[in-house]
């Protein structure tokens, strides 16, 4: 998908050269792509485009045959206009390759705008491995003649097309052949999931347009990948570049589950972005195979608690794929930079504990650090009266900072020049309220069995990522790195911006005027209780409701008349009436926390040649 709001900020062509069909040679098209642009970053460990800015990551797979790890990206560029249609406006695929998934090379343009069906751009879709084999399935934004084939195929601006590698034996799959019986699908809407094979060997993806009572996605059935037919509407929610699959690998929670956590887990994920991109969990059933109109169904969807936000920082698109190779499922995410950027690949796990997705850099980005830490701070107890402690940062850096668990609500603050991460934790109420620049908040879930709490930071010339906690919660933002971070403790009060009228895994302890400890052995609907607390709204300002079976045989509700502050409370869900800002937190005057680590190493830089690529071994499956 393309976040057009966006468009006139990422292009960074000059006036003159707006164009996005022009490049350095003239017209854009094979054997020509490289944009006419004035300076677009270079990033030493994200990838990004040499000459073109870029949107979203689009298709990533492994090639089982040739063991090279691919990955797309939304190039902004586009083969010209059909005469008379106001069509060639791109982005096309752009198309990086990497054997190790540490050092990647460039190729060209992998896929151009350049049949009826895609005249306009090539937006965000997906790979599939069919057979061993790659086939990409992408939404072609089209214009056309009403009253036409062709115009009426593109009646909604899309068409689902395909394409494959033309020469199966290119190790590099460096072109890509669209078939003769594209398009798969005509007059649909953007951002085709990848695929998956039900139990009864039927290919399935859903899509990104309204569907049923609007807020669902459609889901397409195919036998042979070639014959396409709708199924259904699916309640999964709607959103930009979708994606459903299998639950991924499990945190190393030091213990096995037992029987009854394991057939409590939710069986799949879904991920989309209305706008930004959001993670649900919950449970899937099979529908049944065959087109809606013989009776398929779309398969039923119990989600589990709420949609978590994937990045709440400065980020939109995602997109992911399962790496057979080490067996995990690994995402990359649009950055929101000048010129546009991808964020580190980052592998993604479910923690039980939380009962939520978390994200991590993948293991090879530690092969990229310097061979020591360019600069180190050991344990050291530091009060809010303290001078900020100093360590060396730089232009493209991996950096680790840990605490001790504060016994006190604390303030931790990172400064990288005029940039500031904020952590600040609020003792004895499991929650720590986290800051990215000026404009991203969120709030970290504190486990009774945490005893430390960690921050990643990863530079990379104009952008910064942030690893809350093991990944529990990650932000990204554009940043102007410094030659020193500091590390503060203050007292400062910190307000975060996230309205809080309906929170799962949160409870309001306090204020209670009404306690209804019988509220139903069945009632497993938080609404119930909101509902209560807005039927008495002239004294009803929040209200909590606990599941049956959490802390009595039967569910409760709790009405209160004040709005006391949230804390993390797992299978428990509170609100508050109407909207605004999270309460400020009081920290007190005399705030110490223990500094165990910081620690800062350099990185080394990802690109590299095709023929390198080549002449690396492949990664060795586990």
């Amino acid at each position: 998908m393309v976040l057009n709001i966006l468009l006139p900020i990422l292009l960074i062509c000059s006036t003159i050269h707006a164009d996005t069909t022009q490049c350095t040679h003239g017209t854009c098209g094979p054997g020509n792509d490289l944009c006419i642009v004035g300076n677009p970053i270079r990033f030493v460990f994200h990838l990004s485009d040499i000459a073109c800015a870029i949107n979203d990551p689009n298709g990533p797979f492994y090639d089982p045959v040739h063991k090279v790890y691919h990955n797309f990206y939304q190039d902004h560029l586009a083969e010209p206009s059909p005469v008379g249609l106001k069509a060639g406006q791109g982005p096309d695929w752009g198309h990086w390759v990497s054997r190790d998934f540490l050092h990647w090379a460039r190729l060209p343009v992998a896929i151009w705008n350049d049949q009826w069906y895609d005249n306009s751009a090539i937006y965000t879709g997906s790979a599939t491995i069919v057979d061993g084999k790659p086939i990409i399935v992408y939404p072609g934004k089209c214009i056309g003649t009403k009253g036409t084939p062709e115009g009426d195929a593109c009646s909604t601006g899309f068409t689902y097309d395909v394409a494959v590698p033309t020469d199966p034996s290119d190790p590099l799959y460096t072109n890509w052949t669209k078939p003769a019986y594209n398009p798969i699908v005509n007059s649909t809407g953007d951002d085709p999931s990848t695929a998956w094979q039900t139990t009864s060997g039927e290919w399935r993806m859903i899509g990104n347009q309204k569907c049923g009572n609007g807020t669902g996605t459609p889901i397409y059935g195919s036998l042979d990948f070639k014959s396409w037919y709708k199924i259904g509407c699916t309640t999964l929610l709607l959103g930009d570049c979708p994606t459903f699959f299998p639950l991924p690998a499990l945190v190393d929670i030091g213990r096995n589950l037992s029987k009854k956590e394991l057939l409590e887990l939710p069986t799949h994920v879904h991920k989309s972005g209305d706008p930004a991109d959001h993670v649900q969990v919950g449970v899937w059933t099979e529908g049944k195979p065959g087109p809606e109109a013989k009776g398929g169904t779309p398969g039923t969807w119990v989600q589990y608690g709420d949609s978590i936000p994937l990045d709440n920082g400065a980020t939109h698109a995602s997109k992911d794929f399962y790496d057979p190779v080490k067996k995990r499922r690994i995402m990359w995410v649009w950055a929101l930079v000048r010129s546009g950027a991808h964020t580190v690949p980052r592998e993604m796990k479910f923690d039980p504990r939380i009962g939520r997705i978390v994200y991590n850099p993948v293991e090879e980005m530690l092969s990229l650090r310097s061979t020591a830490p360019i600069d180190m701070l050991m344990k050291e107890t530091i009060t809010s009266s303290d001078a900020p402690l100093t360590f060396t940062g730089g232009n493209a850096i991996d950096v680790e900072i840990v605490w001790d668990l504060p016994t006190v609500s604390v303030s931790l603050e990172v400064s990288i020049g005029d940039n500031k991460i904020i952590m600040e934790y609020i003792n004895n109420t499991n929650t720590m309220n986290v800051q990215l620049g000026n404009n991203h908040n969120d709030v970290v879930p504190i486990i009774s069995s945490d005893t430390q709490l960690t921050l990643r930071l990863m530079v990379d010339v104009a952008i910064i990522e942030a690893y809350f906690q093991d990944g529990r919660v990650v932000m990204t933002n554009t940043i102007i790195p410094d030659d020193n971070i500091m590390l503060r403790v203050n007292n400062a009060t910190f307000t975060p911006s996230r309205a809080y009228e309906y929170m799962s895994n949160y409870d309001l302890p306090g204020g209670d005027y009404m306690i209804n400890n019988t509220f139903g052995i069945d009632n497993k609907d938080p609404k119930t209780c909101q509902r209560l607390c807005e039927a008495d709204d002239n004294k009803c300002k929040s209200w909590t409701f606990v599941a049956p079976g959490v802390q009595m045989k039967q569910a409760r509700c709790c009405l209160k008349n004040i709005v006391p502050d949230p804390v993390f409370r797992t299978d428990i869900t509170s609100g508050a009436l109407g909207t605004g800002p999270m309460p400020s937190h009081k920290i007190g005057n005399n705030a110490v926390a223990t500094l165990i680590s910081a620690k800062s190493w350099s990185m080394s830089s990802i690109w590299t040649t095709k023929e390198h690529v080549l002449l690396t071994p492949p990664a060795v499956e586990e």
